[in-house]
């Protein structure tokens, strides 16, 4: 089923008529706590599970984490268009 104007509904209700992300956001941010949050991050950085890193900091939106995410990501990638679009991201932070 095609949503809204554009995209696929993936059969997730909760994808159907989802809030905006900037509350879904500021919701989750408020629900983890910021201290909370970054020490996970930088527990998955130092165990190098840069994806969960990336991941999690779109929560709390750290340049600085994202850019040690994005090199540390680049590195585990063997496709050179994601390997390119990490370390071009992470050189624009």
């Amino acid at each position: 089923m095609y949503t809204g104007y554009l995209g696929w509904f993936d059969g997730t209700v909760s994808k159907l008529m989802p809030t905006s992300d900037e509350e879904y956001r500021e919701t989750m941010l408020s629900l983890i706590g910021e201290d909370l949050l970054r020490a996970k991050i930088k527990e998955c950085i130092f165990l190098e599970n840069y994806q969960m890193a990336l991941q999690l900091n779109w929560f709390l939106q750290d340049d600085q984490l994202e850019k040690i995410a994005l090199k540390g990501r680049a590195t585990q990638v063997a496709n050179a268009n994601a390997r390119h679009y990490f370390l071009a991201r992470a050189n624009e932070l």
